[in-house]
């Protein structure tokens, strides 16, 4: 999430797009900014462990790293549901969790572990 929030800050979106699309709010992307700027996409690695991700193996991993990479949430789900964001271009929050419980069978309503998640798969 880190990295998208910085890409589409730095092509030209506003802070209420890039917050509605990942859900991040503008503090936290000036920070991931500043971060980027100084360290390159290295730094926006997120470097905490636990959480979903030690609940997803890695066949489960390399499954959703092949989704997010390879599809859109509206190619997988159709146009998003109410409330998650306004993108059916863009991996959200919301529709990461949908599609973490739709491949791996794992809810979780904790939005950190869903953005280490989403860290550890790319």
């Amino acid at each position: 999430m880190r990295y998208l929030a910085v890409r589409l800050y730095g092509s030209g979106y506003g802070w209420q797009e890039v917050e509605s699309i990942t859900g991040c709010g503008q503090r936290s992307v000036e920070r991931w900014c500043k971060t980027y700027r100084d360290d390159g996409i290295a730094g926006l690695l997120d470097q905490r462990l636990g959480g979903n991700r030690a609940k997803l193996t890695a066949e489960q991993l390399d499954v959703l790293r092949v989704k997010l990479h390879s599809y859109t949430p509206a190619q997988l789900f159709g146009r998003p549901k109410s409330g998650e964001g306004a993108s059916d271009c863009f991996w959200t929050i919301a529709t990461v969790k949908r599609l973490v419980k739709q491949e791996c069978n794992v809810e979780s309503g904790v939005t950190n572990r869903i953005k280490a998640c989403c860290t550890n798969v790319g």
